[in-house]
C-alpha cells in the first residue's frame, strides 16, 4: 500500500498532485534532501515527505472520498510505527486529518500552530498604463517622496 520514493520518481508530476503543486511546491525541495523521509501510496493518492528535524508535509488527493481518507491515514499511522513527528504542514483539511490520526494512535493532543495560504496566478492580465510620465526624483520632489514613504509605513 505504501512505498518509499525519491527525486527520480515521477510521483510529483502526476495529474492529481500537479493540481495542488503551488501549495505543496516544497515537496520538490524536500525530496532532494539527503536522509529525507518520502512515502506515498502506490496509487499516488497520498504523499508524505519530511526532512530530518523538521515538520513533515502531507498531501492527500481531493479525489479520495472522505471515509477512505480516514482509513488511509489510519493505515499510514500503522506504517509509521514508532516514528515521532513534531508537526505536519498541508492544506487545513489534510493537516487536520493527519493530526487527528496521529494523535489518536499516539494518544496525544494536537493544535493548529499556524495556518498558511498559497496563491497562484493562472494567467497574467496586462496592466493599462495610467496617465503621466516617469521622472527621476530630485530635491524638488523631496516633500512628496517623504509624504508617500510616511503613508506607506503607516499603512
Amino acid at each position: 500500500m505504501f512505498k518509499v520514493f525519491d527525486k527520480d520518481d515521477e510521483l510529483l508530476n502526476g495529474s492529481e498532485f500537479i493540481q495542488d503543486e503551488v501549495m505543496y511546491n516544497l515537496f520538490h525541495r524536500i525530496i532532494e534532501t539527503e536522509n529525507a523521509l518520502c512515502i506515498s501510496t502506490i496509487d499516488k493518492k497520498m504523499v508524505y515527505a519530511q526532512t530530518p528535524n523538521h515538520n513533515g508535509w502531507f498531501w492527500i488527493s481531493d479525489a479520495t472520498e472522505e471515509g477512505e481518507k480516514d482509513k488511509l491515514v489510519e493505515r499510514f499511522m500503522e506504517y509509521l510505527g514508532n516514528l515521532d513527528i513534531q508537526g505536519v504542514t498541508g492544506s487545513t483539511q489534510a493537516a487536520e486529518l493527519f493530526a487527528k490520526g496521529y494523535a489518536k494512535v499516539k494518544q496525544k493532543k494536537w493544535h493548529v500552530y499556524m495556518e498558511m495560504e498559497a496563491y497562484h496566478c493562472p494567467f497574467v492580465k496586462k496592466n493599462s498604463m495610467p496617465p503621466g510620465e516617469l521622472v527621476v526624483a530630485n530635491m524638488e520632489h523631496l516633500e512628496k517622496v517623504a509624504f508617500f514613504l510616511v503613508e506607506f509605513i503607516e499603512e
